[in-house]
C-alpha cells in the first residue's frame, strides 16, 4: 500500500502512466486523477473498485479560449513543478484511464507536480457540466453574444476563488412580443477564502452591468458556500461559459445550432 494519500487532482508519476497508457513523459502527457478523495480513500475497495485517470498533454502556453472552464470540451490549466516551472497542459474530456484502486494505491502520486486548488475544483465542475450544464433559450443566448468579447474578458478576470456562477433566467423561454429578460446572477466563494467575497461582489456587479447594456435586467450577489440553503440552489442553474462570445478561430468551435445546450 502507498505511503502517500491519493487525492482528487494526484498526478501520476511517469512510470506509472506508461504502464497504464504508454510512453508518457516523452509524449508530454500527465495523468490527474478526477475521482473524488473521499472514493479514492473509501475503506471498501469492492464497493469503490476504481477511480477515473483524466490524461492532459503540454501545450506551448495557455490559449484563453480554454480556460476558466468556458469551453465544454477543452480545458487548459497549468500544472506546477519543481524550481517553481509551470507547464500548461490541455485536457478534454474523453481522453480517460479507468484503472484498479488496487493498483493506484500500489503507487505513490508524483510528489514534485501538482495542481493549484482552484485549478482541481474547476477540473471537477468542467466535468460535471458535461451532464448537467444548463440550456439557456435561444434569445438571451442573442442578447449576450451581442456584447461580443466582452463577458468572455470580464469571466476571465474573475476572482479564481469563486467556486461556482449560477444563475436564474425569467421567463426560462423565448420572450413573446414586448417582453425582457431578467437575470439573478449568484457568485460562490468558499468558505474559507470569505475575505474576498466583497471584492468578488464587485466584480459580479460589473458582470451584471454589462448583462444589463444588453437589455437583460440583471440581479448580481455573491455569498460564501456554507451561507447558501439547498433550497435556493435548486432554484439556480450553473452558467456555464459556452454560449458567450469566443475569440476567433477556436481550434475547437461549437457546433451549429449549440445555442440551446
Amino acid at each position: 500500500m502507498s505511503s502517500r494519500k491519493w487525492y482528487q487532482g494526484s498526478i501520476l508519476q511517469d512510470r506509472h502512466l506508461e504502464e497504464l497508457n504508454g510512453p508518457a513523459g516523452s509524449r508530454g502527457l500527465a495523468g490527474i486523477v478526477i475521482s473524488h478523495s473521499c472514493d479514492l480513500s473509501h475503506h471498501d475497495m469492492s464497493s469503490e473498485p476504481c477511480a477515473e485517470v483524466l490524461t492532459g498533454e503540454s501545450v506551448p502556453e495557455l490559449d484563453g479560449n480554454f480556460t476558466h472552464g468556458k469551453h465544454p470540451r477543452r480545458l487548459h490549466v497549468q500544472m506546477h513543478g519543481p524550481g517553481q516551472k509551470v507547464q500548461a497542459l490541455e485536457l478534454v474530456p474523453w481522453r480517460r484511464l479507468i484503472v484498479y484502486r488496487r493498483d493506484l494505491t500500489a503507487n505513490e502520486p508524483d510528489g514534485d507536480r501538482y495542481l493549484l486548488r482552484e485549478d482541481v475544483m474547476l477540473l471537477a465542475a468542467w466535468m460535471a457540466q458535461r451532464y448537467q450544464r444548463a440550456a439557456f433559450p435561444d434569445g438571451f443566448n442573442r442578447a449576450v453574444r451581442s456584447l461580443g468579447k466582452k463577458p468572455n474578458k470580464m469571466y476571465a478576470r474573475l476572482s479564481p476563488f469563486v467556486s461556482g456562477l449560477y444563475a436564474r433566467i425569467y421567463p426560462d423561454r423565448e420572450l413573446e412580443k414586448d417582453e425582457h429578460y431578467s437575470l439573478d446572477l449568484m457568485a460562490l466563494v468558499p468558505d474559507e477564502k470569505a475575505a474576498e467575497l466583497e471584492d468578488i461582489r464587485t466584480e459580479i456587479e460589473r458582470l451584471a452591468e454589462l448583462f444589463n447594456k444588453a437589455g437583460i435586467e440583471t440581479r448580481s450577489a455573491a455569498y460564501t458556500e456554507d451561507s447558501i440553503s439547498l433550497s435556493a440552489m435548486r432554484k439556480l442553474r450553473r452558467l456555464p461559459l459556452e454560449y458567450l462570445s469566443l475569440r476567433k478561430t477556436p481550434h475547437d468551435p461549437l457546433p451549429p445550432g449549440f445555442d440551446s445546450g
